[in-house]
């Protein structure tokens, strides 16, 4: 989406990464074959926490479709202590002496400093009219604990 709307196509903050400003570090993913214009694709983040695979983890999982003229999609991305794992790009922002740190940049999203977790859940699908192609996403649903 922000290919063709720019700023105006994400929402403030990018917190639903439809901008594709944050990244995830430590991640193997997979996404299968198309079947019958079908496929599936699966990401696992390991957190970037030595001697914990678990610790500041994201896992993410989606499905699509593709045929002709109509193409739809969802995903489920969860992200555990967003501070550090999606927003921050400081490796050493993961230790414990840096609990207290924010990586926020925008007081737009700053509460997400103090979250546990974040999950995003996403879906959005084009038509193609000709040479004319209508597209829409759902408002993504973002929350935090």
């Amino acid at each position: 989406m922000g290919r063709w709307a720019s700023a105006y196509g994400a929402h403030p903050g990018d917190v639903d990464n439809l901008d594709a400003t944050n990244r995830l570090n430590n991640s193997i993913k997979y996404v299968s074959p198309a079947f019958s214009g079908f496929n599936v694709a699966g990401m696992y983040s390991f957190g970037g926490v030595a001697g914990s695979v678990s610790q500041n983890q994201a896992w993410s999982f989606a499905g699509a479709y593709n045929g002709g003229s109509l193409s739809a999609g969802v995903a489920i991305t969860h992200i555990d202590s967003p501070n550090y794992t999606f927003f921050g790009n400081n490796p050493a922002s993961n230790t414990a002496a840096s609990a207290s740190a924010s990586n926020m940049s925008s007081p737009v999203y700053s509460g997400y400093a103090s979250a546990g977790s974040q999950q995003i859940i996403a879906a959005g699908t084009t038509y193609a009219f000709g040479k004319a192609t209508v597209s829409a996403a759902t408002p993504t649903d973002v929350r935090h604990q």
